[in-house]
């Protein structure tokens, strides 16, 4: 899915899909934020935050104000639209790099024919890998090994505790700090949507 299809002139811009996921989740998340506290979140300086916002606020999807920024009832129902959400599940021994995080992509199953193409687009949005989970008739699998429950029956239980259910595609995405693992998740969720 692409959410920027804007194609403007000049300067090539400092922000993608990923930045503006990560810009609405921090607002659905916490409600009310300052703009400082989103470039911390987003790892957009400030000029690039305000295009972020910007093109948000010309969607209706944000409100700006001195306050803080937070999503319009719009801007709600799009991001949860995207049936995307991040979790935090460990990585279970099958992480890549120092840091991980799971994107779960609800309904998505049908979408994800190739684990390898997943896992590409995790790297060249930052990552150093990604693994790649689909529920499918209750049981968690690992495309194309097969079912994680005879190897590792915890972690699979694991992950059905955090939201994973039948048709769902969750996303382990390692990378080398928190910030680039989140990118490159939300890169990969938005690609298989």
């Amino acid at each position: 899915m692409e959410i920027l299809n804007v194609k403007k002139f000049g300067p090539l811009a400092r922000y993608s899909d990923p930045h503006l996921f990560l810009t609405m989740d921090a607002l659905y998340r916490d409600g009310r934020v300052g703009r400082k506290g989103l470039l911390g979140e987003v790892g957009l300086g400030e000029g690039s935050m305000r295009s972020v916002l910007a093109i948000l606020r010309d969607w209706r999807w944000v409100d700006v104000r001195q306050t803080g920024v937070m999503l319009t009832d719009l801007g709600r129902t799009s991001f949860a639209g995207f049936n995307m959400t991040f979790v935090d599940v460990g990585d279970g021994g099958y992480g890549v790099g120092p840091c991980t995080k799971g994107i779960l992509v609800k309904g998505a199953s049908a979408d994800v024919t190739n684990p390898m193409a997943v896992r590409d687009t995790a790297i060249r949005n930052g990552a150093k890998g990604a693994v790649v989970f689909v529920m499918d008739g209750g049981r968690v699998t690992l495309p194309p090994h097969g079912d994680v429950y005879q190897p590792d029956p915890e972690f699979a239980e694991t992950l059905k505790h955090h939201g994973m259910g039948d048709g769902d595609v969750l996303v382990l995405v390692g990378a080398s700090s928190p910030l680039a693992a989140r990118l490159a998740a939300a890169a990969v969720g938005l690609a298989i949507r």
